[in-house]
């Protein structure tokens, strides 16, 4: 009897570690699929338990979360791969992701996996910039301060030329857990600009036209308003153009416009903008001009159009021109017609006596 007795409960033990063990080994597999299902990787092997019991229907539940996890990424990937926007992300270390959208390689052509953001997408004296910028974004979003987080994204480029194309860039804030990720929203404006660019440039002359002008003025001088500086502004007109159209022909007079935009443009700065007013009159706003240095920039383009000797038909022409110029004050109630109406009297006033020259009323 004794003997039976131990020998039962040698069995129960042997009987009792099987079955502890045959459930850590459940355990364990479930344990690790769903490791590595939260890790993203859902091409893990199936869980399949040959038994019928609690924990086939926990494989089969955990197999089937797993399938519609898949299901719903590929949904998603595949939507972003059809649409007309780039989407990547990065970390604070501005490697970019594995994932990133089709759109995102047809923009720049090659596979920018495991690139920097900051190497993609700036030139080499702009990049240490962008990656300080960068570096505040991610530490005012780990510390969720909205605010700050808006300011940096604002100092962020929001577009740029890629391959040829013009790119605009949106970007927002992921929080994942403990981790902070920026993404890229990259949209191919080209088109669009195209379109916009036509929109407000002179057809002969490609400068910018008369309501432009009218716009972009009223927005320096709102600049000017919140953030104080300077703004001036010329008028300038082709001395006795009708008399030389009379003379030479309309084409003529269109080829002198076009020379003399190009005058216009040599000799003025990237931040200055020249547009043309309407027939033989030009308009160039000075942002950061006072009225000495204005003055200063029309003696010059005065000059090189006196001297610019013009070939048309075998004939040697000259021109000369007649020159406003007047300054914005923004502490005398200034406005942007207030001023364009001074230039306009100066340039009025240069015709008067004797024009070829300039005038300056301030």
């Amino acid at each position: 009897m004794i003997l039976i007795g131990v020998f039962l409960i040698i069995l129960v033990i042997i009987t009792v570690y099987l079955f502890s063990s045959y459930i850590l080994n459940i355990i364990d597999q479930i344990l690790d699929f769903a490791n590595e299902v939260s890790k993203g990787n859902l091409t893990v092997e199936k869980l399949d338990f040959d038994t019928e019991d609690e924990f086939s229907d926990l494989a089969d539940y955990l197999n089937e979360m797993r399938s519609n996890l898949e299901t719903s990424i590929n949904n998603v990937r595949n939507l972003l791969n059809n649409a007309d926007q780039g989407f990547l992300s990065f970390g604070d270390d501005l490697l970019i992701d594995k994932e990133y959208s089709v759109m995102c390689h047809n923009i720049f052509g090659y596979d920018i996996s495991e690139h920097k953001f900051s190497v993609i997408i700036s030139s080499l004296s702009d990049r240490k910039k962008l990656e300080l910028n960068l570096q505040k974004v991610f530490k005012a979003a780990k510390n969720k301060n909205s605010q700050k987080v808006e300011q940096y994204i604002n100092n962020l480029p929001q577009q740029k030329k890629i391959n040829g194309r013009c790119i605009d860039l949106k970007y927002k804030i992921i929080h994942n857990k403990s981790e902070v990720k920026v993404m890229v929203i990259m949209t191919d404006v080209t088109e669009k600009q195209e379109i916009k660019e036509k929109a407000i440039r002179d057809g002969l002359t490609n400068l910018y036209n008369h309501s432009y002008f009218k716009e972009i003025l009223a927005r320096k001088i709102e600049d000017i308003n919140k953030f104080e500086g300077s703004l001036s502004l010329l008028m300038l007109d082709i001395d006795d153009f009708k008399l030389f159209n009379d003379n030479y022909g309309h084409q003529a007079g269109d080829e002198i416009l076009k020379l003399l935009a190009q005058i216009l443009e040599n000799n003025t700065r990237k931040t200055d903008i020249v547009a043309r007013y309407g027939g033989e009159e030009f308009t160039i706003i000075l942002p950061g001009a006072n009225l000495e240095r204005a003055v200063m920039k029309a003696e010059k383009i005065c000059n090189k159009v006196r001297d610019k000797k013009i070939e048309y038909q075998n004939k040697k022409l000259n021109i000369t021109i007649s020159i406003g110029v007047t300054t914005y004050n923004s502490e005398a109630n200034d406005s942007k017609t207030k001023l364009i109406n001074r230039a306009d009297m100066a340039l009025y006033q240069a015709k008067e006596e004797g024009k070829n020259r300039i005038i300056k009323k301030e």
